[in-house]
């Protein structure tokens, strides 16, 4: 049946549609230019802290944590906050700036729009709130809010519908290529952001920030467009001296193999047998060594059966 005169279908065959430019990594199978991301953590944990260091890779194009930040450009990031006063701002990115050995000059590409200097409140979920903060947004290739609660409050209630504007927001974002970093607060069970259901609806990208004092684990709790082989997607140090903050990347620790067990396995039959032979042992003791030794073994057996199954 044709649509009625004056209608024009507007679809196109999936042949005909353009592929576009490949799109632009900005943490290594993680987030791509023109993804949507949200960074959470309990209070205390330095989310937002972490969420500064980005920008400053982000805005001078500088890779980090053993290439985990992987921006190829610089890319101009604004900054909508709504928690710190402006020295305290001006400190925190100086201070990420001495400690990569970057000049003050990059932090000319992060803009920034502050609740405190302003004296008023920078919301994205009313009309004149938007309309407010737009012309700053349409500038940005990353936005990044710091946080979610200050700018969108209504998402922070537990009604399914308080996320509609913060989903038209993600939706406003991919639409033009640009990637929203927002910073949020955890939840009480601990594996969500606070607040409303469906807030990650509309993202590809959602981690948890972890850890005690200076050590850090980042987990990825959502990952749209990359497989991922664990949830751990990186482990650093944050560390401060004088006026420099220093984020440190560490190694994963990774379980062994099953062909490491067995390796493994191989060459402790090896040394027990060269003890054996070498040794001048009573029989009551070479007794006791071969039961050691079958224990070691049966243990050794039995994790190689799991991770070989695994």
């Amino acid at each position: 049946m044709d649509p009625p005169v004056g209608i024009l279908p507007k679809a196109v065959s999936l042949l005909e549609l353009s592929s576009g430019t490949e799109r632009e990594i900005l943490l290594d199978r993680l987030l791509r230019l023109g993804d949507q991301m949200i960074l959470y953590a309990r209070r205390g944990v330095r989310k937002s802290l972490l969420s500064a260091f980005l920008m400053v890779c982000f805005a001078s194009g500088k890779k980090a944590l053993d290439g985990k930040i992987c921006p190829s450009r610089p890319y101009r990031v604004p900054l909508i906050d709504g928690e710190l006063s402006e020295g305290d701002l001006q400190q925190r990115f100086r201070a990420i700036c001495s400690g990569l050995g970057l000049s003050k000059d990059v932090l000319s590409n992060i803009m920034v729009r502050s609740a405190i200097h302003e004296r008023k409140d920078l919301v994205l979920d009313t009309e004149n709130g938007w309309a407010d903060l737009e012309p700053d947004m349409w500038l940005a290739d990353i936005i990044v809010v710091d946080s979610l609660f200050l700018a969108f409050p209504s998402a922070m209630g537990t009604d399914f519908s308080g996320t509609a504007r913060l989903n038209d927001f993600y939706g406003w974002c991919k639409r033009r290529v640009k990637t929203a970093i927002v910073v949020d607060h955890q939840g009480k069970k601990g594996d969500t952001p606070f607040g409303s259901m469906g807030k990650d609806i509309g993202l590809d990208v959602v981690l948890q920030l972890i850890g005690e004092k200076q050590d850090k684990t980042l987990k990825i709790m959502k990952c749209r467009n990359f497989s991922t082989h664990s949830d751990s997607w990186k482990k650093f140090r944050i560390s401060e001296t004088g006026d420099r903050i220093f984020f440190e990347g560490q190694q994963l620790a990774s379980l062994s193999t099953h062909e490491d067990n067995c390796s493994s396995s191989e060459s402790n039959e090896e040394e027990f047998q060269e003890i054996d032979e070498a040794s001048s042992l009573d029989d009551t003791s070479r007794e006791i060594l071969k039961l050691c030794h079958g224990t070691f073994q049966s243990v050794t057996e039995r994790n190689s059966r799991k991770f070989g199954q695994g």
